[in-house]
């Protein structure tokens, strides 16, 4: 899994957008997450000013849908890097 989700991140840094929502997509209703895909791991991400992509964090997903409680704390993180890169 470490290496499928690598294999993602060379291709968004080598291609600058990866077209299979298979393996990332936007993730609805969030202010602009994603998630990179590889078999049950998941990492959540944004992007930043100059093109740049944060990591949240990851976990692995057992269930159909991503619990909230993972998107509310891609969501604290994001708010928390903002706030600190404005300073």
């Amino acid at each position: 899994m470490q290496q499928k989700l690598a294999a993602l991140f060379a291709m968004l840094g080598d291609i600058g957008k990866i077209f299979n929502e298979q393996k990332f997509k936007h993730l609805s209703d969030t202010s602009q997450l994603f998630e990179f895909k590889a078999d049950q791991g998941r990492v959540l991400c944004f992007f930043f000013i100059g093109k740049r992509v944060i990591l949240t964090h990851g976990f692995l997903k057992k269930s159909d849908k991503i619990p909230k409680g993972e998107i509310d704390r891609a969501e604290n993180i994001k708010a928390d890097f903002t706030a600190r890169s404005k300073r």
